[in-house]
């Protein structure tokens, strides 16, 4: 059903456990998975993406990786939408923290703003 599988991270325990999830979906379905980080091209969002691949290549799959680069006028949100839709992914998975109240007026959700505007399935993965 799934063919490929966008997989935002940001080292997160969110993330991680949303890549859990991108993985295992990717096995059952035998897709590729796309792990990308977005606004880091420093040493630590390096290292990140590439735990996060290395992952994914010890469990037997085919995985992409990338960094991706946002404008000072783009929400990490669109940025992720835009990849997929370059991407021509066919779900995304993605973690939430699950903020409420003044936190989340404040914050906002990168996997709300996903999900509202998303063409594509999204999957929110919220931390155990």
């Amino acid at each position: 059903m799934y063919r490929r599988i966008l997989v935002p991270v940001d080292g997160s325990a969110s993330a991680d456990h949303a890549l859990e999830h991108g993985i295992a979906l990717a096995k059952a379905h035998a897709a590729t998975l796309k792990i990308v980080f977005v606004d880091g091209a420093d040493e630590i969002s390096r290292q990140i993406i590439e735990v996060a691949a290395a992952k994914a290549r010890n469990a037997g799959l085919r995985a992409e990786s990338g960094l991706l680069v946002k404008l000072p006028t783009e929400e990490i949100g669109g940025v992720i939408l835009q990849e997929a839709g370059s991407w021509s992914a066919d779900l995304i998975v993605i973690g939430t923290h699950g903020r409420r109240g003044l936190a989340h007026a404040l914050l906002g959700s990168v996997a709300e703003r996903v999900v509202r505007a998303a063409t594509v399935p999204v999957l929110v993965v919220r931390r155990p």
